[in-house]
């Protein structure tokens, strides 16, 4: 797991990110992408930024709990078969459910491995399909405020980097594009979610 910290620079000029659900700072003079559709969505905000003809962008989509992978796999049919399979801890949340799936991979599985193992294999190769643009590895990180998540790829291999932030209420969903890493983690470092 990756601690992010940031330590801020003299010369470093940020623009104050202020939403509803969420407060922050980025390293990039930011602009909000003004859209011309009758149905905005109210959960999602874009940013971006151009300079010397490279073009930044972020979009920020916040998800109520409700809408989670563990209320679509837990039904009366299966919850009791999932416990016995996963357990309870990774069932506690969306973060330990994608936390424990990404630990098994296909290539692990022999004629010898059991049929739950299988099962957790294909289940986790389910979760990581939704996260197949990104190249590179998946980062689990904590940040200070207790807020935890995953960054999918790296900034070195893809122009376009999504990253989940996840609280006790709330699951931020961030895409990064053409953002360094150090950017990704300055804006990460100053996130202050706003529960309701």
């Amino acid at each position: 797991m990756r601690k992010i910290e940031y330590h801020r620079q003299s010369s470093d000029v940020s623009t104050d990110i202020s939403l509803s659900f969420m407060l922050s700072k980025s390293l990039i003079p930011l602009e909000i992408y003004k859209s011309n559709n009758k149905f905005p969505l109210t959960n999602s905000k874009m940013f971006f930024s151009e300079k010397n003809d490279i073009y930044k962008s972020m979009n920020i989509r916040k998800v109520v709990v409700d809408s989670n992978y563990i209320k679509q796999l837990l039904t009366e049919e299966n919850s009791e078969e999932l416990k016995s399979l996963v357990g309870i801890k990774p069932l506690s949340s969306d973060f330990e459910l994608i936390k424990f799936m990404f630990k098994f991979e296909i290539d692990d599985l022999s004629f010898f491995s059991s049929l739950d193992d299988f099962k957790l294999a294909m289940m986790s190769k389910i979760i990581k399909s939704t996260f197949i643009p990104f190249n590179g590895n998946i980062l689990e990180f904590k940040l200070d405020k207790g807020y935890q998540g995953f960054q999918f790829g790296e900034t070195d291999l893809n122009k376009h980097i999504r990253v989940n932030v996840y609280s006790e209420k709330m699951l931020l969903e961030l895409t990064f594009n053409e953002y360094t890493q150090q950017e990704i983690d300055f804006f990460l470092s100053q996130i202050k979610l706003i529960e309701q």
